[in-house]
């Protein structure tokens, strides 16, 4: 599960308890979120230890001692990753498009979304970095090296979410063969630490095609860039598929607009049986 905005993730923690289950993952966002709301020191463990005592069955302090102090440093060292806009160039779409088959154009594109995301994931991760090790550096006599910031558009993702995001559900053999042609192609070289590096990225703000700022099925932006009838949800902005003339919303806002229409009309109802 990629996340895309940590606020509003740790805030549906708090609301529902952990939601993938990967304890020591998610307690660190909660960390950071907790901190970012001016909790820290024992008051912030005191918080994740509440949480884990409400979520974790026959939670055991002593046993996840660790995992606490781990989710309490990290929290307060490292800031909550929220994805800003993806900027995508026309000369990144140009180049997209000479592979002339649909399938493995959506696949380049969530390759090119993802590498951007991961590429300030990683700038906002070592720039806390940096300030951890300069403020660790003021006691010592012999002060740590700082990292190096700058870093290659590369993206380490399980192939099965690629083709998810993509929307593109095939069996292993057919996948294998997409990525082989944007190898041979060199769309993308493989890394065996890094997972894939991103070879098409032409930055040039001028030249700006898309701007994506809603993350939920992103994909759509591109077959809307190639004239498919996509639209935007007159609630969240959602990129939807059109695929009728009164279809405004996407199928969550759908969901609530229904309920609301269906308390409306209880009430409607009540009222005329009493009048």
């Amino acid at each position: 599960m990629k996340i895309f905005n940590e606020i509003k993730y740790a805030e549906n923690m708090i609301f529902q308890g952990f939601i993938q289950k990967k304890y020591e993952y998610e307690l660190k966002i909660l960390a950071k979120y907790y901190f970012s709301k001016g909790f820290c020191d024992d008051i912030l463990r005191n918080k994740i230890k509440e949480f884990c005592y409400d979520h974790i069955p026959d939670f055991n302090e002593v046993k996840y001692v660790g995992m606490i102090k781990r989710a309490h440093k990290y929290g307060e060292n490292n800031r909550l990753f929220v994805v800003k806009s993806v900027r995508i160039t026309q000369d990144e779409i140009d180049k997209i498009r000479t592979l002339n088959n649909l399938k493995i154009e959506k696949i380049a594109f969530v390759f090119l979304v993802l590498a951007n995301i991961n590429k300030q994931k990683y700038t906002l991760y070592m720039g806390d970095k940096i300030k951890y090790i300069q403020k660790i550096n003021k006691n010592k006599k012999n002060p740590l090296k700082l990292p190096n910031i700058s870093l290659p558009y590369l993206l380490k993702e399980k192939i099965n979410n690629i083709f998810t995001f993509a929307k593109v559900y095939l069996r292993k053999k057919d996948r294998n063969t997409i990525l082989r042609a944007l190898i041979e192609k060199e769309f993308i070289i493989m890394s065996d630490k890094c997972g894939y590096k991103i070879n098409f990225i032409h930055h040039n703000t001028k030249n700006t095609s898309l701007i994506i700022e809603n993350f939920d099925d992103f994909i759509l932006e591109y077959e809307r860039l190639i004239g498919d009838n996509i639209g935007y949800c007159i609630m969240c902005n959602k990129p939807i598929r059109i695929t009728s003339g009164r279809r405004k919303y996407c199928n969550k806002c759908s969901k609530i607009v229904e309920k609301e229409n269906w308390v409306n009309r209880k009430r409607k109802q009540r009222e005329n049986v009493t009048k």
